[in-house]
């Protein structure tokens, strides 16, 4: 979501930035017209405006660079979601069921089974447990 809102952060402020340097460029289109002189500072910073747009311009490109990400986001974003819904949450509990029910296998509750065995399989199925809850938050 962060990439998304930076990327409608930076397309509101450059079109803000292009509304301004094209009410500029109009400014000094006027000034020109009217043969009106400009101290040296301000010619400077006139020029330096001017510079800026001719930039802004050439990053419509960028613009158009960043809706295509924007876009690439969303539809990553939505196979994400798809693939952990359609994928990767039916593993895990087709894997939690297994494990249910191997725990309810009889041979846990028989005292013949041998402790040892039981042990050894019941700390398998913990660690397998605490995999799933590893591989479930990523």
């Amino acid at each position: 979501m962060k990439q998304k809102e930076s990327l409608q952060y930076c397309e509101s402020n450059l079109n803000k930035k292009k509304y301004e340097l094209t009410v500029i460029e109009n400014q000094s289109l006027l000034l020109k017209q009217h043969k009106i002189e400009l101290k040296k500072e301000d010619s400077q910073l006139l020029q330096e405006a001017l510079q800026t747009s001719v930039r802004l311009v050439s990053q419509n490109s960028l613009q158009q660079t960043m809706q295509v990400v924007s876009e690439g986001a969303e539809k990553n974003q939505e196979s994400f979601a798809n693939k952990i819904s359609q994928q990767l949450v039916p593993s895990l509990n087709k894997t939690i069921n297994e494990l249910a029910g191997q725990l309810q296998s009889q041979k846990y509750l028989e005292v013949a089974s041998g402790f040892s065995r039981i042990i050894k399989e019941l700390q398998e199925m913990h660690e397998q447990v605490l995999q799933l809850e590893e591989d479930a938050k990523k």
